[in-house]
């Protein structure tokens, strides 16, 4: 094979290769720093009951922030950074609690499209190990307002 022809093949196995590798890719998921970003509204409130007490409470994720908001208030009732640990297992989350003494409470959470789950431990202390039907806090997605990338 002289030189011409071998860079003709080299040439037309590199074309191939990139129609190949041209087709629709697959995204990756998103990390949970993003997906978590939103309005998320209490579905179950485990055994304090808190979805039962007749007001609809929604927490938003945004900007380090989760700010709670009772029934359709627009205001924030409360507003409290927080913090993904994503790499342990199970994930991991801090809410800092302000007003009065401050407060850092250890969670729990999984995150699956459009519901959320979080176990906090009551009373400080370590992450809880395991999620429990009785004390987990279940949220449904209301809205996403994950930033958008410019194109």
């Amino acid at each position: 094979m002289n030189m011409a022809s071998y860079l003709r093949h080299a040439a037309s196995v590199l074309v191939t290769l990139i129609l190949l590798g041209a087709g629709p890719q697959q995204s990756e998921p998103k990390p949970d720093t993003t997906s978590i970003l939103g309005t998320w509204q209490l579905v179950s409130g485990g055994r304090r009951q808190l979805d039962k007490l007749g007001v609809l409470v929604k927490w938003e994720f945004r900007d380090g922030n989760i700010s709670v908001t009772l029934d359709n208030n627009r205001i924030p009732t409360s507003k409290s950074p927080y913090r993904l640990y994503v790499n342990t297992s199970p994930k991991q989350i801090e809410q800092e609690i302000q007003g009065g003494a401050k407060e850092i409470r250890h969670g729990i959470y999984s995150l699956d499209k459009d519901r959320l789950r979080i176990r906090f431990t009551v009373g400080g202390g370590a992450a809880p190990k395991e999620f429990s039907a009785e004390e987990d806090l279940v949220f449904k997605r209301v809205s996403n307002s994950a930033p958008k990338k410019d194109r």
